[in-house]
């Protein structure tokens, strides 16, 4: 129905705008694990990056995002 649409389509803004919020580094990582569906071992490749710091990113995005989503 119209509401649910309405009430989906403000709450993927509100994450967007929360994933905006965060800073680059960590929202680069994010996107490219989780819209763009690359995994960790790719992302590594793309950005000269050890595994490591690579997941250590994606969890730390996964946190800031929780903070300022609540």
């Amino acid at each position: 129905d119209d509401r649910e649409r309405i009430q989906v389509h403000d709450e993927f803004e509100r994450v967007q705008k929360t994933i905006a919020m965060i800073p680059e580094q960590y929202r680069e990582v994010f996107v490219m694990r989780h819209i763009d569906g690359l995994s960790v071992k790719e992302i590594s490749s793309i950005l000269n990056e050890s595994e490591n710091v690579i997941s250590v990113r994606i969890h730390r995005a996964i946190e800031k995002i929780k903070n300022h989503y609540d």
